[in-house]
């Protein structure tokens, strides 16, 4: 009776109401853990985009290294809720930009790999 049951539901889903259940995991990809040769190398590359004030190449280092670099610096973006990569980017090129002199604090190399980098 169960299973008769769960046919004519997949049946309303798919035919009657045009549902397509499928699930479709292939849209994400995984993120690979970064060694901590591989952390140093990307936070090295973050500084520098602050300090040369590059806001496209910044937008291509993860976001992890981008909010350890804010969080240590005590910025955060603006709208607060709008926690996304390109607000971090913006929050962290304003605050370089008001900065007379550029002290950045950096986040810590990680002794093990870590898919993202920060304080989770």
């Amino acid at each position: 009776m169960h299973n008769l049951f769960l046919g004519e539901l997949k049946h309303h889903c798919v035919e009657v109401w045009g549902i397509d259940v499928k699930d479709k995991t292939g849209g994400t990809k995984k993120i690979h853990p970064h060694t901590p040769e591989q952390q140093k190398r990307y936070l090295e590359e973050a500084l520098e985009c602050l300090k040369n004030r590059d806001s496209r190449k910044l937008s291509k280092i993860r976001k992890g290294y981008l909010t350890s670099i804010a969080m240590l610096n005590g910025i955060t973006p603006t709208p607060p809720n709008s926690l996304t990569k390109a607000s971090y980017i913006k929050a962290l090129a304003d605050w370089v930009r008001m900065l007379t002199s550029l002290q950045i604090f950096d986040s810590p190399v990680l002794i093990y790999p870590k898919a993202e980098h920060g304080y989770s």
